[in-house]
């Protein structure tokens, strides 16, 4: 897993995930979580609701991730849904 967080390039993890799943996406995972996380805080995501807001983004992010049409903006694109989900998160709080 190291190798695949070390050497490989988010654009590689992208191609890699859509054609065989689930090492590349975790690689995905591990690399962005703990920006994620604090985005979701950032926004004012609170506790228990910041995991939740962050995984809400993983999901949302993997079920779309075909439509990605530069898979070296996964890093921006992805960001991108973490910061929308934590604005709808406040929106149904």
């Amino acid at each position: 897993m190291r190798f695949l967080l070390r050497f490989r390039s988010d654009a590689d993890l992208v191609r890699t995930a859509l054609d065989e799943g689930a090492n590349a996406a975790e690689a995905l995972v591990l690399r962005y979580q703990k920006k994620a996380y604090a985005i979701a805080r950032a926004a004012g995501v609170r506790g228990e609701a910041a995991d939740d807001v962050v995984q809400e983004a993983f999901l949302r992010t993997f079920r779309h991730l075909s439509s990605l049409r530069n898979p070296a903006s996964f890093g921006p694109w992805f960001l991108a849904i973490v910061r929308n989900v934590s604005k709808s998160h406040h929106t149904r709080s």
